[in-house]
Formats: structure tokens, sequence, C-alpha cells
């Protein structure tokens, strides 16, 4: 009985893959890229719509922004606890 030899039976030649290789999970790499894409057009559509300010600040039930330049008089906003 021989021993397995890892030198022999491998497809490393001088530190490069000499056998071709193939992607192993089609599914999750299209899952992975469509992930990336929808969050690639969400920080697009955020940025040209209403800016940082306006993910980071709340907003009344108009959509004014508390603090932004319709709502001077009230910079801050008050939650009641229902």
């Amino acid at each position: 009985m021989t021993a397995f030899n890892l030198k022999d039976s491998s497809s490393i030649v001088d530190g490069i893959v000499t056998e071709e290789r193939q992607v192993s999970d089609k599914f999750f790499g299209i899952c992975f890229i469509l992930f990336t894409l929808i969050w690639v057009v969400a920080t697009i559509f955020s940025y040209t719509s209403g800016g940082i300010m306006s993910i980071a600040r709340v907003n009344d039930w108009d959509g004014i922004l508390c603090g932004g330049p319709d709502a001077l008089d009230y910079p801050v906003m008050y939650f009641t606890d229902p």
C-alpha cells in the first residue's frame, strides 16, 4: 500500500494552479451581485433625492425635516410614549 503524497497529487506547480478552475456556487454569486447592485441603487437614490442629512434627521407627518429650512422654528422633535 502506497502512502498519499500531496506533492504528486496536487495541481499546484511553482505556486500556480495548473488545472482548470470553475465557479463552485453560482446561485450565491448571483445573489451577492444582486444585493450589491440594490445597495448601490439605494445609495445613489438617497444622495440624489435628499442628501445625507435627510437620513440622519427625523421628519414630521408632512415630511418636513426637523430643523430643516422649512422648520427653523422647531429645531427638535418630541416623541410621546403611546
